[in-house]
């Protein structure tokens, strides 16, 4: 079945900015990615796209600031886009499994929005807000049901952040009157060029990023992530792309260099799949195209550069 074109008009400027900062840099391909690794200047091509990344958001913050009315910050974006690292995960507001509704399959259906027990989500959020202190669940993946978290509370000037699939959904926030809320879609929205006519887009890029946390932080191995990426796609497919136009800002989280770093721990991960593991095929087949892409070393990074979400030894809490 031919899905129907969805105009996104803000989406696709946010895009042909970036796409003219990559020419500007020389960065537009693969090519002049290599030119300058080759060349000895991996060190300043990496600097100057985490200077990028932090103009970006201090022009976010700009923004946010200059609306003392908002108190409530709203992240959503794809997997591995690069938002957990400032945020509230929504995650332990899971209802018990017991209440999980189902999907067409007859399956838990975790990412559908009433997963979350969405009266409790805007009583906190309520009672947050109003400075009180409350008790944030935490949610047991074995038993599949919530049990006690931690207590928690914000002064009057602080902003509370919450991200999830659901961000920009209105009713996941319906306590919170629309002026004191900023909704923020970001995801990595500008792929990496081979050449003029071969690419590798945003969702490969992001399924590296996946990879390689999921076997650095969760013990996932790359067959079992590839195995969930179909479902994870189409959660996003349902519950993020449906509303992104409606964030106040979008915030492109590429790198344009990312995949030359993420081949170091992706490449060794895909070929340790053992022969006639399920997806086998498809899952070698992403080793070739990393061959093509110079290697940098991943030392290079700031410790707080957002990829250290995904490869670890930065500042962020994994």
């Amino acid at each position: 079945k031919t899905m129907a074109f969805v105009e996104s008009p803000r989406l696709f400027k946010l895009i042909d900015s970036h796409t003219d900062w990559l020419k500007n840099l020389h960065m537009s391909t693969m090519a002049g990615i290599h030119r300058q690794v080759t060349d000895g200047r991996s060190r300043d091509m990496i600097m100057v796209c985490e200077a990028l990344h932090t103009k970006l958001l201090s022009n976010t913050s700009a923004q946010i600031e200059a609306r003392p009315e908002v108190r409530l910050l709203c992240l959503a974006g794809p997997s591995s886009s690069g938002k957990t690292t400032s945020s509230r995960r929504l995650d332990n507001y899971f209802v018990d499994r017991e209440h999980t509704p189902l999907d067409r399959e007859g399956k838990p259906d975790f990412e559908a929005l009433e997963a979350l027990d969405l009266e409790l989500v805007n009583e906190h959020i309520t009672a947050l807000l109003a400075g009180r202190e409350v008790d944030i669940p935490k949610f047991d993946f074995l038993t599949g049901k919530r049990t006690k978290g931690y207590k928690m509370r914000i002064s009057p000037d602080e902003l509370l952040v919450i991200e999830g699939i659901h961000g920009l959904n209105e009713k996941l926030t319906a306590s919170v009157p629309a002026d004191k809320k900023y909704r923020i879609f970001i995801c990595p929205l500008t792929g990496t060029n081979i050449d003029f006519h071969n690419r590798i887009g945003t969702t490969d890029t992001r399924l590296l990023r996946r990879l390689v946390r999921d076997s650095n932080f969760r013990g996932t191995p790359a067959a079992a992530t590839l195995d969930m990426w179909a479902n994870v796609r189409r959660g996003e497919k349902r519950f993020i792309s449906p509303f992104k136009e409606r964030a106040n800002l979008m915030f492109d989280s590429s790198f344009p260099c990312e995949v030359s770093i993420m081949k170091n721990f992706a490449a060794p991960l895909l070929a340790a799949v053992p022969e006639g593991a399920e997806r086998y095929a498809e899952i070698r087949s992403i080793l070739p195209a990393l061959e093509r892409f110079e290697t940098i070393d991943p030392a290079l990074l700031a410790p707080e550069s957002m990829l250290r979400e995904f490869i670890g030894g930065g500042v962020y809490s994994y």
